[in-house]
């Protein structure tokens, strides 16, 4: 009986952390706006976009945009050695429900996240 249980224990432990590791691991690159989701009007929106360092890592595209505005910035990015974690800033932005696109872009691939704000006042009256 000790026996079994110390094989079950020894098998399954290891193969249960590779399930919750692979579960909890961080996604390639995130993205959050610094101030919130609702900016001043003519306000800045700053993002914060969090790329995991790997080595095929090639490309960074940082895009908002809404119904009237739309901006993108590029950043080539050096593989494992890129900075973790950078500022990219849209100024004077018009009011409007805007969406902030990430694109992680590999050798051969890419991955992406997005997040939504509002700069002004919404188009939806208040309740």
């Amino acid at each position: 009986m000790r026996a079994r249980l110390l094989v079950s224990v020894l098998v399954v432990g290891p193969l249960l952390f590779l399930v919750v590791a692979a579960a909890v691991r961080e996604p390639p690159v995130a993205v959050a706006i610094e101030h919130g989701a609702i900016l001043p009007y003519r306000g800045t929106a700053r993002l914060r976009v969090t790329v995991v360092p790997n080595r095929k890592n090639a490309g960074l595209w940082t895009a908002i945009e809404s119904s009237g505005y739309a901006s993108a910035h590029y950043e080539q990015l050096d593989g494992a050695h890129a900075p973790r974690v950078r500022w990219v800033e849209f100024k004077d932005l018009p009011s409007g429900d805007y969406t902030a696109w990430v694109r992680l872009l590999w050798a051969h691939g890419e991955t992406s996240a997005r997040v939504t704000f509002i700069v002004g006042h919404s188009k939806e009256p208040f309740p």
